[in-house]
């Protein structure tokens, strides 16, 4: 077989072309050949799979959810293709179809077989099988196309369609379609080549069809083709024309606007959820030179001989190193161009494996990976570095076969003419045998539940007006994740609005909802008295307790049947039904505050309150806080200085005021000063005038801390209201143990009708970690009993330790220069109700 040489000019190629054999209609026979192989081979290597190809997947884990991607997005494209982003998983956040990656085209491309089969585990499983097809297919055909090889090609296709690494991502479909890429490297290299504009088209196909398939995948496949051009300009550089860089520019147009939605989605998602990955995380999923050497747990060969790594094995065989071997020792001389480019993206590709840095005999030394993580957007959300090692395994690939190309050009011309197809033959039968023996893995076959029993609730919920869903279990993120991704698979069913989410990124605030619903991790996921205000305050509109093993749904049934906000609908197959009654009780209030003083150049500290005034626990915003700007300025109005405060609103708060400390320093020159808070559509912004007053010595025997203030909204209370307080205390000497503030409303004969007692911050913040200088500003709120007498009452404010039997009370300085161990203040109105 003729082998072209790559420096070969367009019009040498062109002729030899149309001399040796590139005759129409041999390269759609070789296609079809290839196709047709690596459809049996695929069948062998995923056994047994393709038999239940119909009802069972890989596992009941993440290709669940692949399987919501691909139906959400056929589902939506149809119904309101405007909100294609905002899935029906991880209500109420939007954009939950970009929590992971969208892979819009393998959708698109899945969707003529769901309409035609009905069946979407059987749509799954042929683009699941159509992943190694392609893949090896492409391979074959660039290989063949650079070498002049077919032989060469079914080989490397076969090294890159089953190489290890892939039987570590099974679950994971995105990761496993970049067929496109060799495809796409075909193409463009036949374009150069021949200048046929159908070339040009093809590799704007196939890269159209590969970006969006994946986001991860899409990153490495640009990295590749921008490696490409310098290499292929070279070597075309004695026949470049605007003709050809049109093509180039047409191929590589196309895609990138077909990637263009997708990536705006993208950097619009990670700055509303802050959606980053910190440097410790990528380093823990970065590749090490240990990762080159290891294998999937599921390998038949290798599993007790080389270490195991999931889901990273990058170890491309035996077969993949002697073949790149060979390319670098022969092929150089026969195809020096591709050979370099092979070599430049494995060790481009293995260095940017590795992440941000690695640690060399006690050093640390900064990696490429760093500069793109701190400077590339959308960089710094990428998890898994180790994931470039797939560009090292395909750079080795097409290496190898080349390598095997050129070790054949090389013993062919000593064999006899007999010989020659016997051992070429029998050469390639041995190594495509060793391949496929050594790349041998376990598949698995989960048959995915679709019995009426399983699936009743889901079509019911089908029927019904619209209204988000949640169902129990609901601790599936810290549990297992195998109940969330089928309530996730089964709402395809219905398409109703859930709760359940299962991705590769989840909102911060999604995640502290949930834990925060159930009170922590180890507590049973169940709704109850104490938290069914939340789903309420949610919308949640159907509630659905499964029947399931492992889970104590009795103690669930129990707990629901005694809440009256709850009506039982009925029992549908394995599940119980309830629908929410809508809550009328007032949302949570976010207000500004600041203190009227301060102490020069020292710590004052503002807050953001959230006042619930509710009994039961409440939600206060779902939506991510945006920082809070805080802005000094002098009498005369000009600006001194302004900052931006990093805030965290906590989702879920209790029932009175929570306080989220706002610290800043004053000004360090007294005087009367503006201070503006604002936070954004959080809260109104505040205007505060502060006094701020110079330090002075505090002499000895003094309190440790004065009450500056204490405020309250004046106005008559009744039984059932909340008294909400202000209070803003000035440290003057450390104190050397944590108090608990009482704050009691006091009526005749000074007996206490209400009360708040607790550290200061719930806490958070206690009076021995106070500083000196440091102003304190806190909310607190009482709740007036309903059976509390109209009337005159007083508040009482102390301090007190409570870890000594007799509760001795702290001195404290008051607002009228005294000092005593309680501040008496008043008075405040009780009215009948």
């Amino acid at each position: 077989m003729h082998l072209p040489h790559p420096e070969t000019t367009t019009q040498e190629y062109a002729g030899r072309s149309a001399r040796s054999g590139s005759r129409r209609g041999f390269l759609p026979v070789q296609t079809a050949g290839f196709l047709l192989i690596f459809s049996l081979l695929t069948i062998v290597m995923t056994w047994p799979l393709p038999l239940h190809a119909g009802s069972a997947i890989q596992d009941l884990g993440d290709p669940l959810h692949e399987i919501w991607t691909m139906r959400w997005t056929q589902h939506q494209l149809l119904a309101d293709p405007a909100h294609l982003w905002d899935g029906n998983m991880g209500y109420p956040f939007p954009r939950s179809l970009l929590f992971s990656e969208p892979r819009l085209s393998t959708s698109i491309l899945a969707w003529p077989i769901q309409l035609v089969t009905g069946n979407d585990i059987l749509t799954y499983n042929i683009m699941f099988l159509l992943s190694f097809i392609v893949l090896g297919t492409g391979m074959a055909l660039l290989v063949t196309e650079i070498s002049g090889s077919a032989g060469a090609g079914l080989l490397a296709g076969i090294l890159a369609a089953f190489t290890p690494y892939r039987y570590g991502h099974l679950s994971h479909l995105n990761l496993l379609n970049y067929g496109g890429i060799p495809l796409a490297l075909w193409a463009l290299i036949r374009f150069a080549r021949r200048r046929r504009p159908i070339d040009a088209g093809l590799a704007a196909l196939f890269l159209t069809i590969q970006l969006p398939a994946s986001d991860t995948i899409a990153l490495m496949t640009l990295g590749m083709i921008a490696v490409l051009l310098p290499f292929l300009l070279w070597q075309q550089r004695r026949s470049l024309s605007w003709q050809f860089l049109g093509g180039l520019v047409f191929a590589l147009a196309i895609p990138l606007l077909a990637l263009v939605p997708d990536i705006v989605g993208r950097l619009d998602v990670d700055r509303m959820y802050g959606f980053t990955r910190d440097l410790d995380t990528i380093r823990a999923m970065s590749a090490t030179p240990r990762s080159y050497i290891s294998v999937s747990g599921f390998n038949h060969v290798w599993r007790d001989i080389l270490p195991h790594a999931y889901p990273n094995p990058l170890f491309p065989g035996v077969v993949a190193l002697l073949g790149a071997l060979l390319g670098l020792a022969l092929a150089i001389r026969r195809w020096p161009t591709w050979v370099v480019y092979c070599a430049v993206l494995a060790i481009g590709a293995f260095i940017l494996s590795l992440g941000p840095d690695i640690t060399v005999h006690g050093a640390t030394i900064t990696l490429p990976h760093r500069w793109l993580y701190d400077s590339m957007p959308g960089m710094n959300a990428f998890r898994d570095v180790a994931r470039f090692g797939m560009v090292v395994i395909l750079a080795i690939n097409i290496l190898a076969g080349l390598g095997f190309a050129a070790a054949w050009a090389f013993l062919r011309p000593r064999l006899s003419a007999q010989r020659i197809r016997v051992i070429g033959g029998m050469i390639l039968i041995i190594l495509v045998v060793m391949s496929l023996t050594e790349f041998r893995s376990d598949a698995g076959a989960s048959k995915v539940p679709r019995d009426p029993e399983t699936v009743a609730v889901y079509d019911w919920l089908a029927k019904q007006p619209r209204g988000p869903v949640i169902e129990f279990p609901a601790d599936g993120l810290w549990t297992g994740a195998g109940p969330m991704l089928r309530q996730i698979y089964y709402s395809t069913r219905h398409w109703q609005p859930i709760v359940a989410a299962h991705t590769s990124f989840l909102p911060d605030r999604y995640l502290e909802f949930l834990v925060g619903f159930h009170d922590d991790t180890k507590a049973p996921s169940l709704v109850r008295r104490e938290n069914v205000g939340l789903l309420q305050d949610i919308g949640i509109r159907y509630v659905v307790i499964h029947r399931m093993n492992g889970y104590d749904w009795r103690r669930a049934l129990e707990e629901a049947n005694r809440l009256p906000e709850l009506t039982r609908v009925g029992t549908f197959g394995d599940a119980e039904v309830y629908t929410l009654d809508p809550s009328h009780r007032t949302p949570v209030e976010l207000r500004l505050a600041a203190p009227e003083s301060a102490i020069a150049g020292q710590p004052v500290m503002a807050l953001l309150i959230a006042n619930n005034r509710s009994a039961m626990s409440a939600i206060t915003t779902l939506k991510r806080p945006p920082p809070i700007s805080a802005t000094w300025s002098g009498a005369d109005g000009r600006v001194i200085s302004t900052s931006e405060l990093p805030v965290h609103v906590p989702v879920i708060v209790p029932g009175g005021a929570t306080n989220v400390p706002l610290r800043l320093t004053a000004p360090s020159t007294p005087g009367t000063y503006r201070l503006r808070l604002d936070a954004g559509s959080l809260a109104a912004p505040l205007e505060a005038s502060i006094r701020v007053e110079p330090m002075t010595l505090q002499g000895a025997g003094q309190p440790p801390i004065t009450l500056r203030r204490v405020t309250w909204p004046d106005r008559p209370y009744h039984p059932g209201d909340q008294l909400d307080l202000l209070l803003e205390w000035d440290v003057k000497q450390p104190v050397d143990r944590s108090y608990t503030y009482t704050a009691q409303l006091r009526g005749p004969g000074r007996q206490p009708y209400a009360q708040y007692d607790d550290r200061p911050f719930r806490d958070a913040y206690t009076t021995n970690k106070w500083k000196p200088g440091e102003t304190i500003l806190e909310s607190i709120s009482i709740p007036i009993g309903p059976d509390i007498p109209p009337g005159s009452y007083q508040l009482l404010i102390a301090f007190y330790d409570g870890s000594q039997p007799s509760a001795p009370r702290l001195p404290i300085g008051l607002p009228d220069g005294t000092t005593g161990p309680e501040g008496i203040f008043g008075p405040i109105l009780i009215e009948k109700p």
